[in-house]
């Protein structure tokens, strides 16, 4: 016969989330509301890429 052990451990929710790092640490801070500014704030800068790109004439324009 062979016996067969199992074990529940229950863990916190902030436990079973990811590693990110930097990011977990400031949504701990201020919440999930700051994924929402941090995606905003990486198009902005993609925006701003593509415009500058755009204006050297590096971009066709068509």
């Amino acid at each position: 016969m062979v016996s067969v052990v199992s074990a529940v451990v229950w863990q916190p929710v902030s436990e079973l989330i990811l590693q990110l790092g930097p990011i977990e640490t400031l949504v701990s801070t201020f919440g999930p509301f700051v994924i929402p500014v941090l995606i905003f704030a990486v198009g902005i800068v993609g925006y701003l890429v593509l415009v500058t790109l755009g204006r050297a004439g590096l971009m066709n324009g068509r």
